[in-house]
């Protein structure tokens, strides 16, 4: 992790729709022999620092789970006002199937006279919610609950 003032490292463009950009991943594993989990429940929740370089790009913010898209949210920023910014969604995937689940966080900018990067921090955690849950996030090869903190080429692993 880097210290305060130095994210300018962490500098990921956000490329023209229809291309995107993942920017992080996590894996959640829910335990298929506790039926007791039934409905699945995935909690995800996700925070992405952006800087607006030129005029109003609209970034989508996608979350794909299996090679599929579960969540979008698109998110408008003015240059002239607001250069930085900061997007933070929270969302709970239901009836997630057994086993372990990889999910991926994706961005693209939906304005090609536009021009954004992301510049971090980049956040982005899952875990299993409901009664009796077991399911574990990971990244990699850490398990336990992950809090993914990503502020350049190195990354902080809770």
């Amino acid at each position: 992790m880097l210290p305060a003032g130095d994210s300018a490292i962490f500098n990921i463009p956000v490329p023209i729709s229809p291309a995107g950009v993942q920017i992080d991943g996590v894996g959640v594993y829910i335990d298929p022999a506790v039926p007791a989990h039934f409905p699945n429940k995935v909690e995800l929740k996700e925070t992405i620092g952006v800087n607006v370089l030129l005029d109003t790009p609209n970034l989508l913010v996608r979350i794909w789970r299996a090679g599929s898209e579960i969540f979008y949210a698109r998110v408008e920023y003015e240059d002239l006002f607001n250069d930085h910014g900061i997007i933070s969604l929270h969302m709970v995937d239901i009836n997630v199937p057994a086993g372990t689940q990889n999910y991926q966080l994706i961005v693209q900018n939906q304005d090609p006279n536009a021009h954004a990067v992301v510049v971090g921090p980049v956040i982005f955690s899952a875990w299993q919610s409901g009664a009796n849950a077991s399911g574990l996030a990971w990244s990699g090869q850490q398990r336990g609950f992950l809090c993914r903190i990503r502020e350049d080429a190195g990354e902080a692993l809770f």
